[in-house]
């Protein structure tokens, strides 16, 4: 097994519920104003480049719908049941991935159902569920299918290329990576090695053009204590551990970028390292004031841990770290389509009643209320300057399928109503009148 050295990921993004903010005076947190003013300074290898206040946008940017894919009753083509990937080619044309429906559908840069490509089977061209996709730099379609157990790659026009089968038998919500080189990273796991090792992650390095396997190698690794509780379940020779992370502890973020390198966060302050693939780094630092982790936020977010070990294991009790008093700097930090770099802020949380609250379902997935958040993302130029803040829509989790840029958005959401959408928005200043609703 050789270190991750370079490799690419291109960013995903899941949007919650379509709740825009930015209407009438209301600020947002994270809001700057100004010119932006930094000081920058060398270390060897490494530049580092202090946000000292303003940004270059000086305001909160907002999103503007300017393309919606997907309703609750219609032609069977926009309808989505559950859409777990999403990517954009060369021609703007955009790939669904729709597991629910088993199909991958194709829509032009104006929402236009054009095909679907493949279709559900064990032959050729056809696939089980279609659980992630890539598109590589000479526009083929790649698509994971571990229902299926193996990868399966199509021209634009829906022509079925190849197909190779998925190395071991590991099922993972995490996505597969894709680097300017076309090189594919597929997560998975070493059984030969106990479950509470760090080292049974792998990530599997292919090359799509042949299916071949060309390494296995070590993901980034995040730094500091990953905070967890986990319950353990012995049975005679059957083994069970899960594991929770604990709410708010800074376990910082590691990551692979576009460009052929891994970015790294600090997590107990705002700092982030963009390690490139010629060996120089890029350091990112930005003072911002403290979130407190409210006492029955944090109460709710341990009670939820502990009803799902506990409906496990009636005996089981707490026995991580606590649940901090302040939340860190970010949550999330990854590199868009453009170079840019995005960082998921912490802000503070709000309760409000849950809508899927059912008191007759006392499982811990159902509470009467939720603790949410507004949500802010951090943008930065690939060269470290800070543009500014743009206010997402609530629920947004960076996890799954889409495009991000400082210019144009294309993601999904789940709606309200429970279906998905995909949806294109522009980025702009929310003082030009852009509400976004």
């Amino acid at each position: 097994m050789t270190p991750l050295r370079h490799a690419a990921l291109t960013l995903a993004a899941l949007l919650g519920l379509l709740t825009l903010t930015g209407c009438g005076d209301e600020r947002a947190p994270g809001d700057v104003t100004g010119s932006w003013s930094s000081e920058e300074e060398q270390r060897g290898d490494t530049t580092i480049v202090r946000t000292l206040s303003g940004s270059v946008w000086g305001d909160t940017m907002t999103l503007v719908p300017e393309l919606v894919i997907g309703e609750l009753d219609g032609d069977a083509p926009y309808v989505f049941g559950l859409v777990t990937a999403i990517d954009v080619d060369s021609e703007g044309r955009m790939y669904v991935a729709d597991r629910q429906a088993s199909e991958i559908r194709v829509f032009d840069r104006d929402g236009r159902f054009l095909r679907v490509i493949g279709s559900r089977g064990d032959g050729p061209g056809e696939y089980q569920q279609p659980d992630h996709l890539r598109i590589t730099s000479n526009d083929e379609i790649v698509v994971r299918d571990q229902q299926g157990g193996r990868f399966v790659v199509f021209s634009t026009s829906g022509e079925y290329l190849r197909s190779w089968r998925l190395s071991g038998n590991f099922f993972t919500s995490q996505p597969f990576h894709l680097d300017t080189r076309d090189r594919i990273y597929n997560p998975d796991l070493r059984f030969d090695l106990p479950m509470e090792s760090l080292d049974r992650q792998i990530l599997v390095q292919i090359d799509p053009a042949t299916g071949q396997v060309l390494d296995t190698l070590t993901p980034p690794r995040t730094e500091g204590d990953p905070g967890w509780v986990e319950l353990r379940i012995e049975d005679g020779d059957n083994r069970m551990v899960s594991r929770s992370n604990v709410p708010f502890i800074p376990t910082g973020i590691a990551t692979l970028t576009p460009a052929g390198g891994t970015l790294r966060g600090l997590g107990s302050r705002y700092a982030l390292h963009l390690e490139r693939p010629d060996g120089t780094v890029l350091a990112i630092e930005r003072t911002v004031q403290p979130v407190p982790v409210r006492p029955a936020e944090g109460a709710a977010a341990r009670q939820r841990i502990e009803e799902g070990f506990r409906a496990q294991d009636a005996s089981w009790r707490w026995n991580g770290p606590q649940i901090p008093d302040v939340k860190p700097p970010f949550r999330w930090a990854g590199v868009g389509r453009d170079g840019t770099l995005w960082v998921q802020r912490y802000t503070s949380a709000r309760e409000i009643e849950n809508p899927d609250h059912d008191p007759s379902n006392p499982a811990p997935s159902q509470p009467r209320t939720l603790w949410e958040e507004r949500n802010v993302m951090d943008v930065f130029d690939p060269e470290g300057r800070y543009l500014g803040p743009i206010e997402m829509p609530s629920g947004f989790s960076p996890q799954q399928g889409g495009i991000l840029t400082s210019d144009e958005l294309v993601v999904m959401i789940p709606h309200e109503l429970g279906y998905h959408q995909v949806v294109r928005y522009r980025v702009a200043p929310r003082s030009d009148g852009s509400s976004g609703e």
